[in-house]
């Protein structure tokens, strides 16, 4: 979980929800999803332009450990907004975690690989 603080302003997602998923087969689709709306995307062009969206959204945020902080924080009335990052250093964190996540990798346009799971 990440938390997009107020300061980063208005995004392309606002007003909604924004799911990408990468199916079984390796195919990727993106789920938009409003108050009175849902729209299930499958064209290649759409969903890279969906998957651009929510790397940006990722980088934006803070990072899952500083996330969890804040709504810990946020829930017990004691956040007050002292321990946000600074931008740039947000920034950083993000690329560091978008590297991790994608080994080593930053997402380009080419097909992801599904991982194999292990056989129970």
């Amino acid at each position: 979980m990440q938390v997009l603080p107020f300061d980063q302003g208005g995004h392309e997602a606002m007003g909604g929800s924004l799911t990408v998923l990468t199916l079984p087969d390796g195919s990727v689709v993106a789920y938009m999803e409003g108050a009175d709306y849902g729209q299930l995307i499958e064209e290649p062009a759409n969903i890279a332009r969906y998957k651009l969206i929510y790397d940006r959204l990722r980088a934006a945020a803070l990072p899952p450990v500083m996330s969890l902080d804040m709504v810990r924080s946020a829930m017990e009335g004691s956040y007050r907004g002292a321990n946000v990052p600074s931008r740039s250093d947000r920034r950083r964190l993000a690329q560091e975690q978008l590297q991790q996540s994608s080994r080593g990798r930053l997402r380009g346009g080419g097909r992801r690989t599904p991982r194999r799971r292990p056989r129970a």
